[in-house]
């Protein structure tokens, strides 16, 4: 009776706390806001730059694979994908944790459940914990015990008789107690937020550690050992439960307010929350990191369950033999599978309009994305290496910088130079290199970056411009994207049947406009000929 009696009255405590209790929807916090945490770090040298990320999408891809995650695990898989340096240190178990929760559904399902209270946060709190210089309150914040005190006194003077004096410091106090609110109620009202968020984090943090204790019920010490061996060890949590868990006050929201009007008693506490945060960093820090992974993980797992197929990435030192067997875009529920491996070259890829060339480009820099921070891709088989990954896919132009096609071109290329000089292994992506020119000064601006960057990384390109081929075939070996009866291959070769003037009936254009098209391609192809001769391959 004891026991139940107890139990009931810890549910109705629960339940007078102030905290937000419903699990925040999907789209609640920005872009901006999931990126918080890979601001606040710094990017590893083989680490995304923004240009990459815009072109693999990889902000859709989260919102996809994330499932139901919190902040704090959208945040830790945002900055994990772009290889931040605080998510860096998890590499050791990523693959072990991520393993254990695909093989056991049961595991997965039970940290999920573990980090509920995580999902219903508000605020994100990355920004805060691992901020360069934390918030300086003003130093008369300190004084701000002299307003409940003059309050009391005011008090005891109308007590006393002295209604007028009494009444003066009544007045003064009330609009001492205003100006204190003013002044702080926004660092106040973000604090509070931001205090609740830890303290779901933390409680979360409680529940988890009491699943991987072998005391648990029905848990034996080999199960307990073998969960937390997959798992960051989490530092001691009680004397943060203790500086961030909800205070009795708290805990009764109108009271609350009452007592912030009179005694300042939030704007009091702001000050010493504030310490806590500074005195507690570094535990909080990697609490933070840890419950991120989990609960990350946890969903990843079942995103991967349900996934039309993946594999482990057996990881190797370089794209010299690499190779993804059915390879699969991540994006996609329903994808053509295709097989790609290297040589000791790049590729030079060419196919029709609409063939998927830069659905295979993006599919190849996700999955070389994935098996790098995450450990698996979406194929049958995968042996890539962790590299650097750099992408030239949605270049646009901007009238506001008054910035050409062709030096927007130019300058992300000039950066990809730069980043991939000294990188252990670098995969570099062209989709329709240079098409913000002329053809020929296209052609020879390609020809010159692709043979330099050729150097230093391992190039994947994709033109129209078939006379590029011979002029990168020392870097780049051609392929021929094709559609055939068995699926998409990649054979050796370049394209030699175009569809571009066809597709013009396909859309809508007259037969008369389509035969004027093909004569007009038939009289360029002959003047480029003329002068040209045999096309010969020409030296190095």
């Amino acid at each position: 009776m004891t026991d139940a009696l107890s139990r009931k009255l810890r549910q109705a405590w629960s339940l007078m706390s102030s905290g937000r209790q419903q699990p925040m929807p999907r789209g609640w916090f920005t872009r901006d806001e999931i990126a918080r945490l890979h601001a606040a770090g710094s990017v590893s040298p083989d680490g995304l730059d923004d240009q990459t990320w815009r072109d693999l999408d990889l902000d859709t891809y989260i919102e996809q694979a994330a499932g139901d995650c919190s902040v704090f695990g959208r945040q830790w898989l945002c900055a994990r994908l772009r290889a931040c340096d605080l998510t860096d240190r998890s590499d050791p178990i990523q693959v072990s944790q991520l393993r254990a929760l695909v093989d056991d559904p049961g595991l997965a399902r039970s940290w999920i459940d573990a980090t509920a209270a995580m999902r219903c946060a508000d605020a994100e709190v990355a920004g805060t914990l691992f901020a360069p210089s934390p918030t300086v309150l003003p130093t008369w914040v300190s004084l701000l015990w002299l307003v409940p005190v003059c309050f009391c006194l005011a008090l005891a003077l109308i007590v006393a008789g002295l209604r007028g004096p009494g009444a003066l410091l009544i007045l003064a106090t009330l609009a001492a107690s205003g100006a204190v609110q003013i002044r702080l109620y926004g660092p106040s009202a973000t604090w509070r937020k931001q205090k609740r968020a830890i303290g779901q984090l933390v409680s979360c943090a409680l529940q988890m550690a009491e699943l991987d204790s072998p005391h648990r019920r029905g848990r034996s010490t080999e199960q307990a050992a073998e969960g937390h061996s997959h798992a960051a060890r989490l530092p001691e949590l009680k004397p943060l439960w203790a500086a961030f868990g909800p205070t009795w006050l708290e805990r009764l929201a109108g009271l609350a307010e009452y007592a912030d009007l009179i005694l300042l008693s939030q704007y009091r506490r702001l000050a010493i929350d504030l310490q806590n945060l500074g005195r507690h960093r570094q535990a909080l820090q990697a609490v933070y990191l840890a419950m991120g992974q989990r609960e990350a993980n946890a969903w990843l797992a079942c995103h991967l369950r349900s996934s039309e197929g993946f594999c482990w990435n057996d990881a190797r030192n370089g794209f010299a033999g690499a190779s993804l067997t059915g390879m699969r875009n991540p994006m996609l529920s329903r994808s053509t599978p295709i097989d790609l491996a290297f040589g000791d070259r790049g590729i030079f890829l060419t196919g029709k309009n609409g063939s998927g060339k830069s659905t295979l480009l993006r599919s190849l820099g996700m999955n070389t994305v994935l098996a790098r921070t995450l450990g698996f891709c979406m194929a049958d088989a995968a042996s890539v290496p962790r590299a650097l990954v750099q992408t030239s896919i949605r270049i646009e132009d901007s009238l506001l910088l008054g910035r050409s096609l062709y030096v927007a071109e130019l300058l992300r290329a000039a950066s990809m130079l730069e980043r991939a000089n000294g990188a252990a292994a670098c995969l570099t992506l062209f989709d329709e290199i240079f098409r913000g020119t002329n053809h020929m000064e296209s052609v020879s601006a390609a020809g010159a970056v692709i043979r330099r960057l050729g150097r230093q990384a391992t190039v994947v390109v994709s033109s129209h411009h078939v006379d590029l081929a011979p002029l990168v075939d020392g870097t780049t070996r051609p392929l021929l994207l094709s559609a055939t009866s068995s699926g998409l291959e990649l054979l050796p070769g370049v394209l030699v049947e175009t569809n571009g003037i066809d597709l013009l009936l396909s859309q809508g254009f007259d037969a008369e406009l389509h035969a004027t098209a093909l004569q007009l391609h038939q009289r360029l192809a002959e003047r480029a000929l003329r002068p040209l001769g045999a096309d010969p391959t020409p030296s190095p």
